[in-house]
């Protein structure tokens, strides 16, 4: 099966931080962080949606309904929002510096300020939404059909969300400095430190996560039973274990390749120059780069793949479902991408240096596998 998809893995479910929110129709929302950074948006209808980062930088927007949806910079510095289902958004600025957004199917919107610097935005159906603030100080958000919310600081400099529909959401520190997230439907959420510097997250829903350290330093996630060990080994490479069970491994070989293995017989390899730049993607944090590889690899088994420049310094792919994919320039100046499926691209350099200007030569060859080899 090739790396064309990215899945989140099993420990995504150890949620920090959420908050509940009531939209419009008062349905409650969970929102919070997974111990990747990985935003998980969860309701009572048991809906999931996890919103994440891929190797190229761009934004994926996913669901346990199958759905998912990228957003992308394109050549002209545009922002590209399409699903896998065929639909695409265009958000660009207009000659008068206001945001456009436009999508396939004929819709526009435009998100401009008007005189009293309100941020107005109103689309091409009659409907219209202003965010401004009131004579307080406070954000207001209103539309022309009636709804309205305010966000404020009471007395106490307790954060208040509040809708006209009844709604109401107060997050504050107890007497012990304990973060406390409550709404008036009932829903409690403490997030807190005990007397070892663990950080204890609980709800009165009988939920609680416990992230701290061992005396190896190597950082321990609780939740519900479930237990998951991310740390390093003697040399100083990343490993992870859940439950004494599942297992990765991210080290470098005597080439300086970075070398991804998991339990599952799965090996990732790329060479000194791809993990440069994948490298620069992730700002440097090495164990975000893991969580990443692991997650691409999460339902694999026995897959194994390399990136790497060969002698003549053309980008090479190759994996072991017999899957191979290039990427050299032509005695004409030009790029040209070339894979086992037949597909050949040939870009003059004029155009290359265009796509360049928002990334680099491996993310772009890597950009045309995922796109052409694995579609």
């Amino acid at each position: 099966m090739p790396m064309k998809r990215f899945y989140i893995i099993i420990i995504s479910c150890l949620i920090l931080l959420p908050v509940n929110i009531y939209a419009q129709g008062g349905k409650k929302e969970k929102v919070s962080k997974d111990i990747f950074g990985n935003t998980i948006i969860e309701d009572e209808d048991g809906n999931k949606t996890t919103i994440k980062k891929d190797i190229f930088g761009n934004t994926v927007i996913e669901d346990n309904k199958g759905n998912k949806k990228t957003i992308r910079k394109d050549i002209f510095g545009d922002t590209i929002i399409e699903d896998n289902k065929g639909n695409r958004t265009t958000i660009r600025k207009d000659i008068f510096g206001d945001k456009v957004i436009e999508d396939n199917k004929g819709n526009k919107k435009t998100v401009r300020k008007d005189i009293f610097d309100d941020t107005v935005i109103e689309d091409n159906k009659g409907n219209r939404t202003t965010i401004r603030k009131d004579i307080f100080g406070d954000k207001v958000i209103e539309n022309n059909k009636g709804y309205r919310k305010t966000i404020k600081k009471d007395i106490f400099d307790d954060t208040i969300i509040e809708d006209n529909e009844g709604n109401r959401t107060t997050i504050r520190k107890d007497i012990f400095g304990d973060k406390i997230i409550e709404d008036n439907k009932g829903y409690r959420k403490t997030i807190k430190k005990d007397i070892f510097d663990n950080t204890i997250i609980e709800d009165n829903k009988g939920n609680k996560t416990k992230i701290g350290k061992d005396i190896f330093d190597n950082t321990i996630v609780e939740t519900n039973g479930r237990k998951v060990k991310i740390g390093r080994d003697i040399f100083g490479y990343l490993q992870y274990e859940e439950n004494n069970r599942r297992k990765a491994y991210l080290k470098k070989d005597i080439f300086d390749a970075w070398i991804f293995t998991d339990d599952n017989n799965n090996e990732i390899k790329y060479s000194i120059e791809f993990w440069k730049d994948i490298q620069r993607d992730f700002r440097g944090d090495e164990e975000e780069t893991f969580f990443w590889l692991m997650d691409m690899c999460h339902g694999l088994t026995d897959y194994k793949e390399e990136y790497k420049v060969d002698i003549f310094g053309h980008l090479q792919f190759s994996n072991n479902k017999n899957e191979r994919a290039s990427l050299s320039k032509n005695i004409f100046d030009e790029m040209v991408y070339e894979d086992s499926k037949g597909n050949k691209m040939i870009y003059p350099q004029n155009f290359w240096n265009k796509m360049r200007k928002h990334s680099s030569d491996k993310k772009i060859f890597m950009d045309h596998i995922q796109r052409y080899l694995f579609e």
